[in-house]
């Protein structure tokens, strides 16, 4: 990989010795916020070897050394490229939309496809459909909603989420598991099963989301 001059507001400076000519580090040079650097000298235009993976790897590194980075500019990573390789992991077999249109179709002129919905989201000229609400059957007799978004929606949604994941991801706690990659349920179970026989445990709260958002509008009120 060629080497490209860096931006000493972004990367560590390393200067030479004059004397000696071994590189010495600049202990004053540290990163700064996304909002005090220029839009044509932003770090997440840097080409490391053209892979989109490396750049959100990029994006997650940086926010987990720097907790309070504020990250202004990230709409332009959702791109060709990307919504392409969001293409490609999608389930094809998944309800369909308002529109009807499957991945299949979708995929039939896929590149143009591709193409003007990239346009359309650099214009802000996006909008994405309404879903298509279904009721999902329980156990207990009741439904829960369920939300199924367009196809191209859901390519949007993929992509954002990528991102959102970068930024977000390092700054959750290990014993969080909901939503989150490479965990499930199995694992949340493992990990309250270790906690609740290795570690001291005096209490342990059960609750659902829904007497959450209950109980914590009560205490607002209490407020």
């Amino acid at each position: 990989m060629g080497c490209r001059q860096s931006d000493g507001r972004i990367v560590p400076l390393i200067a030479t010795n004059n004397a000696g000519g071994k590189p010495r580090e600049n202990r004053s040079s540290r990163f700064l916020p996304c909002k005090t650097i220029s839009r044509g000298k932003h770090y997440l235009y840097a080409e490391i070897e053209n892979v989109m993976e490396t750049k959100l790897a990029r994006i997650a590194q940086l926010s987990a050394e720097n907790p309070d980075m504020v990250f202004t500019s990230v709409g332009h990573l959702i791109n060709y490229d990307m919504l392409k390789d969001c293409n490609a992991s999608m389930d094809g077999d998944k309800a369909v939309g308002i529109d009807g249109i499957t991945k299949e179709d979708y995929e039939k002129n896929l590149d143009e496809n591709l193409k003007e919905l990239v346009e359309r989201l650099k214009s802000k000229t996006y909008r994405p459909k309404p879903a298509r609400r279904v009721e999902i059957p329980k156990d207990n007799g009741k439904t829960r909603p369920l939300s199924i978004y367009c196809y191209e929606d859901k390519l949007v949604q993929e992509a954002l989420r990528r991102i959102l994941e970068a930024v977000f991801e390092p700054h959750f706690y290990d014993e969080m598991m909901g939503f989150r990659p490479n965990r499930n349920c199995h694992k949340a179970l493992r990990k309250l099963n270790v906690m609740i026989e290795k570690n001291s445990t005096n209490h342990i709260l059960d609750v659902t989301a829904k007497s959450c958002a209950y109980h914590y509008s009560t205490f607002s009120e209490i407020l």
